[in-house]
C-alpha cells in the first residue's frame, strides 16, 4: 500500500483547477485568512473536491507567480478595455450554476 503522505503530495502537484474552483480558491483565503487553525483543510471543505493538500500547493504556486510577476518576469496581457455596455469583459458568470455567494458572480 502506498504512502498515503506521498500520495497527497503527487495529486497536489498534478490537480487541475477550474475558474469556479480559483474564485473559490480566492475567496476561501479571503474568509480563512492566514493564521487561521486548519486553514487548508477548511478552504478544502468550501470546495468540496480538493484535499487540503491540493488547497496548500496551489496556495504555493500563487505565491511563486505573484513573486515572478512582481519581478517583471511575466509579460501581462493587453486586455481590452471594459466599455459602457461590458464588453471586454470575458469572465464567465456562475450565476445559475446552484451558487448563492454573490462574490462568485462576474459584476
Amino acid at each position: 500500500m502506498a504512502n498515503t503522505s506521498a500520495v497527497e503530495s503527487f495529486k497536489a502537484e498534478y490537480t487541475t483547477w477550474t475558474w469556479a474552483e480559483n474564485k473559490k480558491f480566492e475567496i476561501g483565503l479571503v474568509d480563512f485568512p492566514d493564521g487561521t487553525p486548519d486553514r487548508w483543510g477548511k478552504i478544502a471543505a468550501s470546495l468540496g473536491n480538493k484535499s487540503a493538500a491540493e488547497v496548500k500547493h496551489h496556495y504555493a504556486l500563487l505565491l511563486e507567480d505573484i513573486s515572478s510577476i512582481e519581478a517583471g518576469l511575466v509579460e501581462l496581457a493587453p486586455y481590452p478595455e471594459k466599455n459602457s455596455i461590458g464588453e471586454g469583459n470575458s469572465n464567465p458568470k456562475l450565476v445559475g450554476e446552484g451558487n448563492s455567494d454573490p462574490r462568485l458572480a462576474d459584476n
